[in-house]
């Protein structure tokens, strides 16, 4: 992080890839990157000092996540840290409208005691694996009426097959 001659901070941090924020003890934004502001359609500036759970986070089936869903606050309650948690964010209206699959680590910030301070939250895109896994599946369906033969030519189970049609919503044949 840096400070500017003006006082601010410099919200650049984390432009590598990541997208970060940090928020505080009441799921505040303190800090936002550039790279997730973007896709949020904001400036990182812009964010600080609102809910991180009032963005448009969904499910896989793009239902509304309710705020205690989300992974932070789970990891402001009790101290403990998240990884890998699966969200999606919805962005845009009608032609515009953009889907984008996270993978979310949450670690809890400690002050003096171990009091909870806030969070710091890393959102991984997966938007593209989930495509591409979605595709070849989409793909194996088509050519196989036979679903063991589909996860046989997939290199997964039968079961993680079927856990997959109904995480993308596919049905056998389905192009």
């Amino acid at each position: 992080l840096r400070l500017r001659a003006d006082g601010s901070i410099d919200t650049s941090f984390g432009t590598n890839g990541y997208r970060l924020l940090v928020l505080d003890a009441r799921g505040y934004v303190v800090l936002a990157n550039q790279s997730l502001a973007r896709i949020v359609g904001q400036d990182a500036e812009a964010m600080l000092g609102s809910q991180a759970s009032r963005l448009p986070w969904a499910d896989r089936a793009a239902q509304p996540l309710p705020e205690e869903q989300m992974p932070w606050m789970h990891a402001l309650a009790d101290g403990q840290t998240r990884t890998n948690v699966p969200m999606y964010l919805r962005t845009g209206k009608g032609e515009a409208e953009r889907a984008y699959a996270f993978r979310v680590n949450c670690s809890p910030i400690l002050g003096v005691g171990n009091r909870r301070q806030g969070v710091l939250v890393s959102f991984q895109d997966v938007t593209a694996l989930e495509e591409m896994e979605r595709q070849m599946i989409r793909d194996a369906l088509s050519r196989y009426s036979n679903k063991k033969q589909a996860a046989d030519e997939l290199g997964i189970g039968i079961a993680t097959l079927y856990r997959k049609i109904k995480k993308y919503s596919l049905a056998a044949g389905q192009n």
